[in-house]
Order: C-alpha cells, then sequence, then structure tokens
C-alpha cells in the first residue's frame, strides 16, 4: 500500500474518532502524535520513501559507489574536481542547478566529455522551494531539465531536490515528468561547503560499496577552496586504495539517466 495514502487515511480515521467520539479525545491526539513525526520525518527525510521513493543505497554492490556532486557548477571549483576526477579515473554525478548550468555550460560539456552523468538540481536551489505546489514543481524543476537538455543534448531524468526535503507534491511531479528522485546515505553535512569543521571530515566519510556519497561542487566561502580540495584527493585515495569504483548513479542503481529522442 502506498504510505501516503494510508497515512492520510488514518489520520482521517483518527480525526473522525476525534469528533464522534468526544470521550476518547485525549488518547485520540496521543495517538495522532506519531503520525505528525511520521509526515516531518517524510519532508526531513528522503530515506523514508513517504511522499516519493528515492535511491539511497544498493545494498548489494560489492564495488561500485555512486559520489555525488551537488549545488553547481560553479566557475571557481568545478573544474577542479572534474580535474581530480579525471586523475584518479572516477566517475560521478553532478546534480546541476539550472540557472547556474546556463551561466556556465562549458562545465557541462566537459562533465559529459570526460564521462560523468548529468542529474537535476531543481532550477533554483530556493530555501522555499519545498513550499512549492504540485505546479509550480512541475515547472520548476521542467524549465530546469529544458536547459541543461540545450546544453548536452539530452533531458536528464534523474533530480535531487533541494536540501534533500520532500513534500506531498514531489512525487506525482517527478512521475509528470518521467523523473526518478535520488538520495544519499554518506554526507559530512557541510552545509554545501559552507561549514569548514564539516569540511575537514570528507576524508573520514565511512564509504562502503553501495553508498551514494554527498559532495558539493560549489564554493559560497573561496578561503574554503584549498580544503575542499584536500579533503576531497584524501577520500578518494581512500577509496582507490579499498578497490572501490565510483561509477555514475544510473550504473549504481540499472537506472535510466537521460532521455534521447526528446534532445534538440
Amino acid at each position: 500500500m502506498n504510505p501516503l495514502l494510508f497515512w492520510f487515511g488514518s489520520l482521517a480515521g483518527l480525526a473522525a474518532a476525534f469528533v464522534l467520539l468526544p470521550e476518547v479525545r485525549w488518547i485520540v491526539a496521543i495517538l495522532a502524535v506519531p503520525y505528525v513525526a511520521v509526515f516531518v520525518w517524510g519532508i526531513v527525510d528522503l530515506r523514508s520513501n513517504f511522499f516519493v521513493r528515492a535511491y539511497i543505497h544498493n545494498k548489494g554492490e560489492s564495488f561500485a559507489v555512486g559520489l555525488t556532486f551537488d549545488d553547481g557548477p560553479d566557475e571557481n571549483i568545478t573544474a577542479d574536481i572534474l580535474d581530480l576526477l579525471k586523475r584518479f579515473g572516477f566517475r560521478a554525478t553532478f546534480f546541476v542547478v539550472g540557472v547556474k548550468a546556463r551561466a556556465n555550460p562549458q562545465l557541462l560539456k566537459r562533465m559529459i566529455a570526460d564521462g560523468h552523468v548529468v542529474a537535476c538540481h531543481d532550477l533554483t536551489h530556493s530555501l522555499l522551494s519545498n513550499f512549492r505546489l504540485g505546479n509550480a514543481m512541475v515547472r520548476d524543476i521542467a524549465a530546469a531539465q529544458a536547459i541543461v537538455r540545450d546544453i548536452i543534448g539530452a533531458k536528464p531524468l534523474l533530480y535531487r531536490p533541494p536540501v534533500g526535503m520532500a513534500n506531498p507534491h514531489l512525487g506525482p511531479a517527478l512521475a509528470r515528468l518521467g523523473m526518478k528522485c535520488v538520495g544519499w546515505n554518506r554526507s559530512a553535512r557541510d552545509a554545501g561547503n559552507r561549514r569548514l569543521g564539516n569540511i575537514r571530515r570528507i576524508s573520514s566519510l565511512a564509504v562502503k560499496p553501495g553508498d551514494v556519497v554527498l559532495l558539493h561542487d560549489s564554493l559560497p566561502v573561496a578561503a574554503h577552496k584549498a580544503e575542499i580540495l584536500a579533503q576531497m584527493e584524501l577520500l578518494f585515495s581512500r577509496m582507490r586504495d579499498a578497490k572501490m569504483v565510483p561509477v555514475g548513479i544510473n550504473d549504481l542503481f540499472d537506472i535510466t539517466a537521460y532521455k534521447v529522442d526528446n534532445a534538440r
């Protein structure tokens, strides 16, 4: 059963009991607490699969890892990260912001030329994006898809919501656009390369085969650049020494990354 439908049905039953059975309202109120908690969990954690199915981790994988980069492309660091990936022979998935992709098309073209996957991270990465209704969500994601399609010649079908948050409209919106949602299960929680203390934890991430690793190719604080690249290099070295093989998310989960027949 769809967990969202089950949640709404159960909550409707509790609401009816609250109205029709006043003598047990305090019990109904207590029972409603976990339903609210589940709703909040569905919003803040894609691993809940509550509002949308998200690809988080491939438990059956022995060697492959999904390296992913959010919030770019950024002219001040993305090329450096591409250089680093090329040196290690790693493949990654870049969840690009539409307006940034439009401003830096050459970086998307290089991603493709280097064998990486270009995916969608919405149009503007607004902190208010999770408050959109269905039509607005479809409009913005479709606009981001079109920007990427016009640059690389294929429409991206993989999507990661800004800040990794979901709402009841996300699943239907992605279904309308033929897209799949991708989350992650490993992150330094660096807030988009803003928290220097957390950036310094990147190299110590406990990455295992089948993991999806969240990193960022954005540079909101210029002074953090050297540390970001140094930490990534250390992480990549550890992964190489452990015989892990970073691949595109599409290969990790055997899903389709692009729709080519609509390319222009």
